[in-house]
């Protein structure tokens, strides 16, 4: 069953899409799920890229006889303190198992095929290129928005505190932060679909919402009925309108660094299939 991911860089639109994957396809998108699997490809690295392993076993030529092993149990000497049998390619496919098991068990009837969405996969732990690289018949996307909706967005549903009275003079320092968030994950995935152009498609919201059927043909998907596509309603939209003060505090944070992400943003559209 080849996989479905979604990415995104957060109040992006991952949550719409993956309503309108589900909804149109054979394929069931599972929600997020806390990013627990970085911690797999965290020990999937260390396993395949240490360099104890690698040189000591991996490249080792152990013997291959049970009794010539046991042999070399019986004597003293340095071989015995990284004595394995273990194979470098072993832990990935146990680990392709175990993901596949996780998220293909318990489709509901109807559907046939897996994914998830989950934004917390990104830059800053590199599990989308895995994911990629793990199951290569996968289809991936990316969701990202207009830098200056994506930001107010953030603000507004994670940190409502900033948009109070007591908090706008303090909301420099948390813009600046998602400045930098955001602009590496977008950086990151404008590589990865260089990389793997096949796999892995940039989609803009607002493509999402005006042509659903040309992002599910993105992805690799045959609607279940084009002639009746099933379009969401709106999804996450967030909580009411701030006061016209949070909007000039926003404005006024989001200002100095308006060029280079509008440039970025550019720069990811043209990745855009």
């Amino acid at each position: 069953m080849k996989p479905v991911y979604i990415f995104g860089t957060g109040r992006c639109g991952t949550t719409h899409l993956q309503r309108l994957i589900t909804l149109n396809s054979d394929v069931w998108i599972w929600g997020e799920h806390d990013g627990f699997l970085e911690y797999f490809f965290k020990g999937l690295e260390l396993y395949e890229d240490g360099e104890g392993l690698r040189t000591a076993v991996f490249d080792e030529p152990f013997p291959e006889k049970d009794e010539d092993l046991a042999r070399l149990v019986q004597t003293e000497g340095r071989e015995l303190s990284w004595l394995n049998r273990l194979r470098r390619d072993e832990l990935r496919d146990d680990l392709r198992d175990l993901i596949r098991g996780l998220f293909a068990r318990r489709i509901p009837e109807g559907w046939s095929r897996w994914g998830f969405k989950e934004p917390r996969y990104r830059s800053s732990n590199k599990v989308p290129r895995f994911l990629i690289d793990m199951f290569p018949e996968c289809s991936a996307a990316c969701i990202f928005r207009e830098p200056a909706a994506t930001l107010e967005s953030i603000v507004r549903s994670w940190y409502p505190k900033y948009l109070e009275p007591s908090g706008l003079n303090d909301l420099p320092e948390p813009y600046k932060e998602l400045v930098s968030w955001w602009t590496e994950d977008l950086e990151y995935f404008m590589k990865l679909k260089r990389l793997r152009p096949d796999r892995l498609a940039l989609i803009e919201l607002g493509e999402m919402i005006e042509a659903p059927g040309k992002v599910l043909e993105r992805l690799d998907l045959s609607p279940r009925a084009p002639e009746a596509l099933i379009t969401p309603s709106r999804t996450n939209i967030g909580p009411s309108a701030p006061s016209e003060a949070a909007i000039e505090a926003m404005a006024a944070s989001f200002a100095p660094w308006r060029g280079r992400m509008t440039q970025l943003y550019r720069d990811a559209l043209q990745h855009c299939d």
